[in-house]
């Protein structure tokens, strides 16, 4: 699950998180264009597989974001779908940023009325520019967290829909995701060549198995985004295998409540 929804928003959320090296002891303007230049002096630098920042500059009241996509062979598409729908990833920018009121390079872009900008070409095509813009108000709503819970879920499970089948290791493949009206449930095909049902089946019986999967997606903060929503929005998690050649199902479910109390034990 990890995996994939990290691919749900690796063109978005890695970019992100990499404004988290812009980190002011205070607000003085000249920390943050020192802490810009040392960053620029790296790139390119790869975020992600494929996906490339050339530079960020602060200008006109924008941090500015300069990005390069460079076409994958198990992904050849991602720029194409952020030119069929910008929107889209703006949205998912925004919620990410609703995750972020901590975070001091955030804060100061919310305190000086800064927004932020990203520039996307293909392939180091020019000519293929697409700009995905954030106002200084939407910066200062979403890090108020006012952005409604469940349309940030709805569209985390359309953009995971997305890029489905997908490869999640270890013999098994992400089939489907749904938003029902307790859970968000995850579907998954195991190869029983690689994988054996009877040891799965016993895995998610552990009662520790719950507890594992929440930790391990609080611990990173593209999986963080989305369980920060489903908290909100009083959502559980749910997980169901099918396997290819038994078509044996077994399934996991984590309610809100108990991804609540995961999460409170961790504080």
């Amino acid at each position: 699950m990890k995996k994939a929804i990290k691919q749900l928003v690796a063109v978005v959320i890695i970019l992100m998180t990499s404004t988290n090296i812009i980190m002011a002891q205070d607000n003085d303007l000249e920390i943050i264009q020192s802490e810009i230049k040392n960053y620029n002096s790296k790139c390119p630098i790869e975020v992600s597989k494929g996906i490339f920042i050339t530079k960020v500059k602060l200008e006109d009241q924008y941090m500015h974001y300069y990005s390069n996509i460079i076409p994958q062979e198990n992904d050849s598409t991602a720029f194409q779908r952020l030119k069929e729908n910008p929107q889209n990833q703006k949205e998912l920018l925004l919620a990410f940023l609703s995750t972020q009121k901590t975070n001091i390079a955030y804060n100061y872009f919310k305190k000086h009325q800064i927004g932020i900008k990203y520039t996307y070409i293909n392939n180091g095509d020019e000519s293929t520019t697409i700009d995905v813009v954030i106002t200084p108000e939407e910066v200062i709503a979403a890090l108020g967290q006012q952005l409604p819970a469940h349309s940030m879920l709805e569209k985390m499970v359309e953009n995971e829909r997305a890029v489905l089948p997908l490869d999640t290791g270890y013999g098994m493949t992400e089939t489907d995701i749904k938003l029902t009206d307790e859970y968000i449930m995850m579907y998954y095909t195991i190869d029983e060549n690689k994988a054996n049902m009877a040891r799965s089946k016993a895995m998610l019986n552990n009662p520790e198995y719950k507890k594992l999967v929440i930790n391990v997606l609080i611990s990173s903060p593209s999986t963080k985004m989305m369980i920060d929503y489903m908290v909100q929005d009083k959502k559980g998690l749910g997980m169901v295998y099918t396997g290819n050649k038994s078509q044996d199902i077994i399934q996991c479910l984590i309610s809100s409540d108990e991804i609540k109390e995961i999460i409170e034990s961790q504080d």
